[in-house]
């Protein structure tokens, strides 16, 4: 009985992974479509360097990642010389960098804009410093950075914020692979495959919003009159496609729909990351700098920036609110889109604050607005840890 069950699940995870890779490869909209030839040649040679050395699992997540970072830091276009010479000797001297990465091609198109146009750019804020001992000599102090690079941010909290992916299949049809693959294939046919994001808060248990786990009846019921799913699995993105031990089999463990807080608790098997550090609400203060991780559109593991812009305890919507209950709630112009539901939003140092779950749809559709999203207070969750 033991063999058979492990095949199945075994069987189960083959399929989800080629389910699952189908779904992250359909297109996306492209961050980059504005973008010179060379800032596009100089991301496809760093990607397909990258992805060969095993630092990103594909080009398109590379390419994410690098377009997120460009994007926080600013893209430089030439074409704000006016004078086609003036462009093409700006290209040409910054030719070398595009060989090196496109964060440094752009760096270079910008200084020599910058200096055509008389523009100085103001200096990235310092860092805010911490006094410590020197634990080599006690008499002595120094001065260390508190906060991290978004490098080191996104490498240590990569395997902590997983892909989440979960349908009704059924009870009569969990125990068998063919009609569990025909009850999967029938949800993503009729648009019931929910998918989204979650975060390691504790042991095998992730905190994620609960419309990524429930299916609704019919349109515009009450979330908290949604059932939840029987199918939730949830996908280490941090792995190879290749990788053994990347999908895990969870269940709703506890939570409250009404104000779309919900935890899963891993059953298959040890999940291998490192939970998240936590950081209350009570110490987030307004223009902090924050940093949203989820899967927006299927595309794993994306980065973006942005800062603390507002603190509510419910969203407005014409005269009703958005939540059927009362739950503290930041916002932050961090961009966000579906599929970042239930994905991290973390402070400087990696601490996550809160749990990802809205975002405006004009904002969503038009880059050019500045985003308004919204995220659960960590705390809201906490409140429902065993």
């Amino acid at each position: 009985m033991t063999k058979k069950v492990s095949n199945f699940t075994k069987n189960i995870c083959y399929s989800l992974i080629i389910s699952l890779c189908a779904f992250l490869i359909i297109n996306h909209s492209v961050y980059a479509s504005n973008w010179s030839n060379n800032h596009k040649k100089a991301i496809k040679n760093e990607c397909k360097i990258a992805v060969k050395n095993g630092e990103y699992l594909t080009q398109k997540e590379c390419k994410f990642h690098k377009y997120s970072i460009i994007n926080s830091y600013g893209y430089a276009d030439t074409a704000r010389l006016q004078d086609p010479e003036l462009e093409r000797m700006v290209k040409l001297k910054c030719t070398i960098y595009m060989k090196k990465s496109v964060f440094e091609y752009n760096q270079c198109v910008e200084t020599y804009v910058n200096k055509q146009l008389g523009i100085e750019r103001p200096p990235d804020p310092e860092k805010p410093k911490e006094i410590i001992n020197n634990p080599e000599e006690p008499t002595q102090i120094v001065q260390v950075p508190t906060s991290k690079t978004a490098d080191d941010l996104y490498n240590e909290l990569k395997q902590s914020v997983v892909f989440v992916e979960s349908f009704k299949a059924g009870k009569e049809n969990l125990n068998d692979i063919d009609l569990f693959n025909e009850a999967r294939i029938k949800a993503w046919e009729e648009k019931r495959l929910k998918t989204g994001s979650a975060v390691l808060i504790d042991k095998n248990i992730f905190a994620t919003n609960c419309h990524v786990i429930v299916t609704a009846e019919y349109e515009g019921q009450e979330l908290s009159k949604q059932e939840i799913n029987d199918v939730i699995d949830i996908v280490d993105v941090s792995k190879k496609t290749t990788d053994e031990n990347r999908i895990y089999f969870t269940e709703f463990l506890d939570g409250n729909l009404a104000t779309d807080v919900c935890l899963v608790k891993v059953f298959s098997k040890d999940y291998e990351g490192t939970p998240v550090n936590i950081k209350k609400a009570s110490e987030v203060k307004l223009f902090d700098t924050v940093y949203a991780l989820g899967n927006p559109q299927g595309n794993a593991a994306t980065f973006s920036r942005g800062k603390i812009t507002g603190e509510t305890y419910n969203l407005i919507e014409g005269f009703s609110t958005f939540y059927e209950e009362d739950a503290l709630v930041f916002q932050h112009d961090a961009p966000i889109e579906g599929g970042n539901s239930g994905g991290g939003l973390f402070d400087d140092n990696g601490n996550l604050i809160a749990i990802n779950s809205a975002g405006s749809i004009e904002s969503m559709e038009n880059k050019n607005l500045i985003p308004h999203s919204y995220a659960i207070a960590i705390d809201e969750f906490l409140k429902f840890l065993p």
